[in-house]
């Protein structure tokens, strides 16, 4: 049995068991998740992940708006901040295809697939969780990286696959990098961030893209 009227929730952004039971003081536990699973098999509700919904209505109202899955991204893994690929090819920075939304997160990585995107998490280390900006969808707020800093976590990972003699190469060309409206401003931007890692192979192919690429 229903104990929610479900149209209560289309006012919600997002909600989980515990919202449900500040909703309901007097019903258990136990028949709020029978109620949820319900709704899940009738459709009227969505699962992010585990835990967590939206209404079917709050997905057709939103879900064509970018923001509205940047904004869930750091709700299924928080904390967490939009970067890498994502961010990148927002400044048409990649040239190749991208794969779901990516972002950075102090917790372990993972992927996790639902009907509003694929949502791809990288794990990096508190020294390097910086470098992010605030954003909102409606009122709610959520973490994207500046252009700068997305491009230092892609190299950040990029690194580790690089040999010793990487000096040689074109990064630029190697990682597909579209830099022609990278300015001399971002590049001291992104070299100011570099340092601030104390990675000197960072440095490095900081340095050997900075070098070939087509800046003014």
């Amino acid at each position: 049995m229903k104990l929610i009227n479900l149209a209560k929730l289309d006012n919600l952004i997002y909600f989980n068991i515990n919202t449900l039971l500040a909703l309901n003081k007097t019903a258990s536990k136990k028949s709020l998740e029978l109620s949820i699973y319900h709704w899940l098999k009738n459709g009227e509700l969505i699962s992010l992940k585990k835990g967590f919904y939206i209404t079917k209505k709050n997905y057709l109202k939103y879900y064509q708006n970018p923001k509205y899955s940047e904004f869930l991204a750091g709700i299924i893994k928080y904390p967490s901040y939009l970067s890498l690929d994502y961010v990148l090819s927002k400044y048409n920075i990649l040239t190749q295809g991208t794969y779901g939304i990516t972002s950075i997160s102090l917790k372990t990585g993972s992927i996790v697939k639902n009907k509003i995107n694929t949502f791809v998490y990288r794990n990096i280390k508190k020294s390097m969780y910086w470098g992010f900006n605030k954003k909102y969808f409606l009122n709610y707020e959520f973490f994207e990286a500046s252009k700068e800093k997305a491009l230092l976590d892609y190299l950040y990972y990029k690194k580790r696959k690089l040999g010793v003699n990487f000096n040689k190469r074109n990064l630029v060309l190697d990682f597909r990098l579209n830099l022609e409206n990278f300015t001399k401003k971002d590049f001291d931007k992104l070299n100011f961030m570099a340092h601030k890692t104390n990675s000197p192979k960072l440095l490095k192919i900081i340095k050997n893209i900075t070098k070939n690429a087509p800046y003014t």
